[in-house]
């Protein structure tokens, strides 16, 4: 009787502490493929185009407002940056320039969360908020059920992207 007795307690105990325990959620936001509208705020700049994310976070960015930077192209790979602007081109650094650094924010902190490392991650009823650092900073990014990116937003960087 003894021995049902403990057998008994020693499975309420593993029952009860797995139910003490919150379930992780694992996100991992869709960036390989990602081809989007994006319209971003960066230090009171107000920038629109569209954003398009191959294997290895290979991106390209086409800015269509503000009028003065209408058509210019960037080409991310890594730390690198391609700038084509009225039939230039030249190379850069992501933190080169206002759109390199502006470029750097958004990829820096999809790359991030994609990575999951230290990334705190809460379901809401539209998606998923993630919250994480990278090296431009905490961020916090919001994804659709289909973990699609909503919204990047960087208040230290004063930075904010909404995607469509």
């Amino acid at each position: 009787m003894k021995r049902a007795f403990c057998i008994m307690a020693a499975i309420m105990i593993a029952l009860l502490s797995g139910c003490a325990k919150q379930k992780e959620i694992v996100t991992v936001p869709v960036t390989e493929g990602l081809n989007c509208k994006f319209d971003a705020t960066y230090n009171g700049i107000q920038l629109q185009g569209n954003l398009k994310i191959s294997e290895n976070m290979h991106t390209v960015i086409n800015i269509q407002k503000p009028d003065a930077l209408k058509g210019m192209k960037l080409e991310i790979n890594g730390e690198n940056m391609k700038v084509a602007y009225l039939g230039l081109t030249t190379d850069l650094k992501l933190s080169d320039s206002k759109q390199g650094a502006f470029a750097g924010l958004m990829v820096s902190a999809l790359k991030s969360a994609a990575a999951s490392v230290g990334v705190d991650a809460q379901q809401t009823d539209e998606g998923y908020v993630l919250s994480g650092s990278c090296e431009m900073g905490d961020y916090t990014l919001l994804l659709d059920k289909a973990l699609h990116p909503l919204q990047i937003k960087m208040d230290s960087q004063n930075f904010c992207v909404n995607f469509s």
